[in-house]
Parts: C-alpha cells; structure tokens; sequence
C-alpha cells in the first residue's frame, strides 16, 4: 500500500545570499517557483530545489536530478516574477504613525527655538 503524502500548496521564502523572495507552488504534477528577481545562477537553482526536496516542500523526485532540461527542471518550473509580492499593510501604517510623529515633534521643537530666540532677541 502506497502512502499519500501531502505537500504544501503555497510557501514563501526569504533567501538573503543572494537577495530573493521566492513563492513555491505545488500542482498535482509540478511544481512552480516564482522568484522576485533573477539573480540565481543554474548551479543555484538545481541546490535550491534540491534543498526543497530534502525539507519535504515538493516531492522527493526531485533531489535527484542534477541538470535541467531543456522545458525546465523535470517537472518544477521556475519563473521571475514578482507581482505576487505584497505590501505588508500593517507595516505601512506604523511608518506612517512614526513619520507623523517625528514630523509633529520637529515642528513643535521648531516653534519652541523660534520663540526662545524671539524672547531673547529683545
């Protein structure tokens, strides 16, 4: 008896070296890595899926695989895209709060120093 296994539909990474935002998606027959930018070389690619594979993100098959064909990687295809990227609304908003608070309190600083040297200009 064979065991189903389920993989994750939609999982986001953060790589730092080299700079990317990665989305990995499973279909019933492969898998899609949508990447933010372009800046992973082929040998990069083929050790990322590998590492996919070995964490259990996208079926075991494909750690085994060492050079990609011509349509792709046996089954996982990767794509630079970023429109599935989002802007983090709640971040957004707090910059938004400290940016008027800091704005607020130098023109407040500012009335002050005006008025102290008004005050002693006389």
């Amino acid at each position: 008896m064979k065991a189903e296994t389920s993989f994750p539909k939609r999982v986001t990474f953060h790589q730092k070296n080299p700079e990317n935002f990665i989305l990995v998606e499973n279909n019933k027959n492969r898998a899609m890595i949508r990447a933010a930018f372009d800046n992973f070389s082929e040998a990069r690619k083929v050790y990322f899926i590998k590492e996919l594979a070995a964490e259990g993100f996208i079926p075991d098959h494909y750690q085994w695989f060492s050079d990609p064909d011509s349509d792709g990687y046996f089954g996982v295809r990767w794509i630079v895209d970023d429109s599935w990227l989002e802007v983090d609304r709640i971040g957004t908003l707090k910059t938004e709060m400290l940016c008027r608070r800091m704005l607020l309190l130098a023109c407040i600083l500012w009335v002050v120093l005006m008025s102290l040297l008004l005050w002693n200009s006389r």
